[in-house]
């Protein structure tokens, strides 16, 4: 095999190289951005219930009214909620559960209730649990209101500044949640239950948020993995071979094209722009000592055109070429060589 096919196979085998490098970097680019997406199904249950506790009273002969009804803010001694919460998780976690219970006295104006005249939170309760590889949160909670303190207080701010007011106290149960899965990280997730108790009036009635059910899922996307790294680290790998590859070719096309010589780009010319006129010969022809050598191709090319005989085209070493017309017995050659071009 000659040096040009050698260099032929290698210009299309590096491109063929850089080519696949080029197609596998792409694609394994595309993938390393690809994060896989995860479901993560729920199903929540709240409420918030409560009980009146009274003071001694020659009316009722219960300790405690159940929810629902009207009440004689002046036998009311407190109110104790009870909140329920709980979550079922469709996959094991890690879980930060925050529990908080705040009471706020809210005093607004009769005519209207966007407008504050007095407002004060306190926090009741705050508690932390910490759980691992559970599928299931729940909390169980009953607290009780001092109602105759709030309602004393309601009291005397209004009798003390001579206000029309209307004067509650709210109670918020909440449950802030940030868990974490084997694929899924910060899941947080906020749940608030309220109750609210009417103060500073005769007769009460206690509203209190509906009961909560609630079955959704989390959509979410895994953060990356050693895969999505893998990948990415392989991408680079390729698009470095798809140079090193592509830089081959150019360096291959260049070594062809300085070993196409000015001397074979005269012969590959000739050849091809007077190809109706030329045949080509393998063997090796022999000149007459009398063969008439012309100086240039155009004269001999004016012989052909005078006599209208073929020009045969005769490698006669990798340095010399000749170009003849054979007119009987007279010969006309013209003679290029290699030491020419130099």
């Amino acid at each position: 095999m000659g040096l040009k096919s050698k260099i032929n196979r290698y210009i299309v085998t590096s491109i063929l190289v850089a080519g696949m490098c080029a197609i596998l970097a792409v694609i394994f680019y595309a993938q390393s951005g690809q994060l896989r997406i995860v479901k993560l199904n729920y199903d929540e249950n709240a409420s918030v219930g409560y009980k009146v506790y009274l003071n001694n009273n020659n009316y009722y002969d219960k300790e405690y009214l159940e929810e629902g009804m009207q009440y004689i803010s002046g036998i009311i001694r407190s109110v104790d909620i009870k909140y329920d919460y709980n979550i079922d998780y469709s996959d094991k976690l890690d879980s930060t559960v925050i529990n908080t219970v705040n009471a706020k006295v809210k005093v607004v104006d009769v005519t209207n209730n966007e407008k504050i005249i007095y407002e004060n939170e306190e926090e009741l309760k705050n508690d932390k649990q910490t759980k691992k590889n559970t599928d299931k949160l729940t909390v169980d909670q009953t607290i009780s209101i001092d109602y105759q303190k709030y309602n004393n207080f309601a009291n005397e701010f209004k009798s003390k500044y001579g206000i029309p007011a209307d004067c509650k106290l709210i109670v918020t149960f909440t449950t802030s949640q940030k868990n974490s899965t084997g694929t899924i990280e910060d899941i947080t997730r906020s749940k608030v239950m309220t109750v609210e108790i009417p103060l500073s009036e005769q007769m009460i009635t206690i509203n209190k948020s509906s009961d909560s059910n609630e079955k959704s899922a989390y959509i979410a996307t895994t953060a990356k993995t050693f895969a999505n790294h893998a990948m990415f680290v392989a991408a680079i790998a390729l698009f470095v071979g798809t140079a090193i590859f592509a830089a081959l070719a150019v360096y291959f096309i260049i070594k062809k094209t300085k070993l196409t010589s000015e001397y074979d780009r005269r012969i590959n010319k000739l050849l091809k722009q007077y190809d109706a006129y030329i045949t080509e010969s393998t063997n090796i022809i022999g000149l007459k000592p009398d063969a008439i050598f012309v100086k240039s191709f155009k004269e001999l090319l004016d012989v052909r055109n005078n006599i209208e005989k073929a020009i045969v085209y005769n490698k006669v070493t990798d340095d010399i070429s000749r170009f003849i017309i054979v007119d009987g017995k007279q010969e006309y050659c013209y003679e290029i060589s290699r030491e020419e071009f130099k």
